[in-house]
């Protein structure tokens, strides 16, 4: 056993320093194990009967060569199989994670979290491009909703990580920022995930709201048409609320809700959308105002969501009258 694990080290210490060693050494250590093994060896747990100084070394070309560093939110997730929202799995990891997102009390205001896939889309119309390196003007979309959220008292985490430096790979980027959002923080009350349409035409793509042209806004909800996603009918049910609010609030902003194949992420969360706040059409100043109404519209779903799950809640707990007999029932 000695012997093998001398010769198993000195491999992966091999491919860590030869020229294809990330690669190569993440792959050899995710075909020879399992998740839950490379987990257990990075956070240097001795397999039994090993001298410490070996085990030490050992660990340690696992964390070189799989780029596993447990400190680090979304790098240990790397590893860890991939978990739909139907499921309740419970794993372990460093209290270092499990610190980084303090408790948050019950009366706390509604919390949300804005990222963009594509983050490098924007406005023609103002940038004479559809897309730019780096961050487009759905970034700057983002962070004027983030602005007006926070105006309504809505707590907001907003990541202006570029995600599409290989646009192909978007998504599987992004899905490492939205899985980073529900670990450390799994009582989100919505994530959004920030996009323009890329094909509305300039005569479809404002609408008059209180004398100012006002790019409009399309909720995308994923479906299981592709890959499996059971739940993604309460995402449906969450985008058709917002929807309704925006009609109520400022008619003609909202362009509906569309139902579309892929599942956008939001198979991570049951109130996960992806919002196209205009078009490549669009102005960014009629983006950014697109941006500040829909932040009332989606401030006033999530305050009354607020609401109703506390009041669900206080319908769980037990009366003071039923907890009062109780405690004096019994010998």
């Amino acid at each position: 056993m000695r012997r093998r694990f001398v010769l198993f080290t000195v491999v992966l210490l091999f491919c860590w320093a030869g020229s294809l060693c990330w690669r190569g050494g993440a792959a050899l250590i995710c075909t020879a194990w399992g998740p839950e093994e490379v987990l257990a060896s990075c956070l240097s747990s001795p397999p039994e009967n090993e001298e410490p100084a070996l085990s030490t070394l050992f660990s340690t070309a696992c964390k070189l060569a799989a780029r596993v560093d447990p400190a680090k939110p979304g790098l240990l997730r790397s590893v860890l199989p991939v978990v739909d929202v139907a499921d309740t799995v419970v794993l372990a990891a460093p209290a270092a994670i499990l610190t980084v997102a303090p408790q948050r009390e019950e009366a706390d205001p509604p919390f949300v979290a804005i990222y963009n896939t594509h983050t490098g889309e924007t406005y023609a119309l103002t940038d004479g491009v559809e897309r730019v390196k780096g961050a487009g003007g759905v970034v700057q979309a983002a962070a004027v909703l983030e602005e007006g959220l926070k105006n309504r008292n809505i707590a907001v985490l907003r990541s202006d990580k570029v995600h599409d430096v290989s646009y192909a790979a978007s998504y599987l980027e992004s899905e490492k920022t939205v899985r980073d959002f529900v670990y450390l923080n799994p009582e989100l009350d919505g994530i959004f995930d920030v996009h323009r349409d890329s094909t509305l035409p300039r005569g479809r793509a404002t609408v008059n709201i209180q004398g100012r042209d006002v790019a409009r806004v399309l909720i995308i909800v994923g479906s299981d048409e592709r890959q499996p996603f059971p739940a993604w009918r309460q995402n449906l049910e969450f985008a058709e609320r917002i929807a309704a609010q925006a009609d109520a609030l400022y008619p003609g902003l909202c362009a509906g809700v569309r139902v579309k194949a892929g599942r956008y992420n939001q198979y991570l969360s049951p109130r996960a959308l992806l919002l196209e706040i205009g078009g490549v059409n669009n102005t960014l100043e009629e983006a950014e105002i697109a941006a500040m109404l829909f932040a009332d519209v989606l401030a006033d779903v999530l305050q009354a969501l607020k609401e109703e799950d506390k009041a669900a809640a206080n319908r769980m707990q037990p009366s003071p009258l039923l907890r009062n007999n109780s405690s004096h029932s019994g010998g």
